[in-house]
């Protein structure tokens, strides 16, 4: 793992440190240069979300520099840095996204396959891959029942090596990506997945990423699944413990994704099972059955002209498929029912007034609190289970 975080830096020097040496390798034929700039306001009736939303919040803020460097034919080098702020959820440190080598074996007549290695953006459904790029998701926030924030950081990237390939067909090609590596972990998913910063640590996590996709020429069209096996390590440190032995959590996921284009309207919906299990901790946590739950969201978007679009969008999240309502789970741990599902109902709009100027604006109704991070809202009695967000975003890119 240690020898995969030095190369990933190395890897970002080359490709980002042209930048800082001369404005001229950056319009270079093989060398590139991009970045993102967003900043966002969040406002609630009830309820904390990105900072102190309930008053409103500017607290969140997203940019990013990446640059791609073409040594060869075959070779593509690439790298992000990213720093993200989202009240007490990331905390805006400057980290990598991904920094990758690429290598694409000669074009096929059908298709083509490469490889990827060093730090790489996990394939899972259809916006993991650029999420945090506005300009490339369909609203202010990605429907948090199937892209999450309280622990997104276990499926954005992953340090290790990705087999890719297309098959071309008479209208469209079957795409593939197999991920083997270990997950990104640190005190932001710590806090994220325990709702709070435990004595012990996160160990390396492997994982495993497959996505199958089929895609038509003309970009109408777009299904597929992916599917995601992973196992998250704690390493306890004894008496001052809350866990009172080493444990591990294994998670496995199916995700359907399917969107279809037509004239101004696109249609998107992708599904979520996921099954989570814990083995050892010791204590009240130890010997506890599987976990089933289930996400899904549909969405309809209208372009309204070549630079204004709206969108209308509802998701429903449950933490246990087999209890819909919570009242099992708020029975067995003493808390609320809503805790354990979400509830989303979604307008939106977005404007391009310029190629490189991006402005949203999204309003939410919710029931349930799953997706709240405890972190913003530790006084679980102040929680209210219905509730409003209202989401003002701008950003630019360069």
């Amino acid at each position: 793992m240690l020898k995969f975080c030095t190369w990933t830096n190395w890897l970002c020097l080359v490709v980002l440190g042209p930048l800082g040496l001369s404005g001229h390798a950056a319009a270079h034929d093989h060398f590139s240069i991009n970045g993102f700039i967003t900043q966002g306001y969040f406002l609630s009736d009830h309820n904390n979300v990105s900072g102190d939303s309930e008053d409103g919040s500017f607290d969140f803020r997203e940019l990013g520099l990446n640059g791609s460097w073409r040594p060869a034919q075959n070779w593509l080098l690439s790298a992000q840095l990213m720093s993200r702020r989202m009240g007490k959820v990331n905390d805006g440190n400057i980290r990598v996204d991904f920094a990758q080598a690429d290598y694409r074996f000669s074009d096929l007549t059908s298709g083509y396959f490469g490889v990827r290695a060093g730090r790489v953006k996990n394939p899972y459904g259809l916006y993991n891959e650029t999420r945090d790029v506005a300009f490339t998701r369909p609203s202010a926030v990605l429907p948090t029942s199937i892209y999450l924030e309280n622990t997104r950081n276990i499926l954005l990237s992953s340090d290790g090596v990705m087999l890719y390939g297309s098959y071309g067909m008479e209208k469209g090609s079957i795409d593939s990506e197999l991920l083997a590596g270990f997950l990104i972990v640190d005190t932001e998913l710590e806090q994220g997945l325990m709702g709070f910063n435990a004595p012990g640590r996160l160990d390396d996590s492997p994982a495993t990423f497959w996505r199958v996709m089929y895609r038509s020429f003309d970009q109408s069209l777009q299904y597929g699944l992916t599917l995601v096996h992973a196992k998250i390590r704690y390493d306890a440190v004894g008496g001052a413990d809350i866990f009172p032995a080493d444990g591990e959590i294994t998670v496995d996921q199916l995700l359907l994704s399917y969107q279809y284009s037509w004239n101004r309207w696109t249609f998107t919906s992708e599904y979520l099972f996921m099954e989570s299990e814990l083995s050892g901790f010791g204590g009240v946590y130890a010997d506890r059955k599987p976990n089933q739950g289930d996400a899904i969201y549909g969405q309809l978007e209208y372009r309204l002209s070549p630079t204004v679009s709206t969108f209308l969008r509802r998701e429903l999240s449950y933490s246990n498929k087999h209890d819909r309502n919570g009242k099992t789970a708020a029975a067995l741990s003493g808390a609320e029912p809503d805790r354990f599902y979400h509830r989303d109902w979604t307008l939106g709009i977005g404007w391009t007034p310029r190629q490189d100027w991006l402005l949203r604006a999204e309003i939410h109704k919710l029931k349930g609190t799953s997706a709240l991070s405890p972190l913003e809202n530790p006084d679980r009695s102040a929680v209210e289970p219905d509730w409003h967000l209202f989401i003002l975003q701008a950003t630019y890119r360069f």
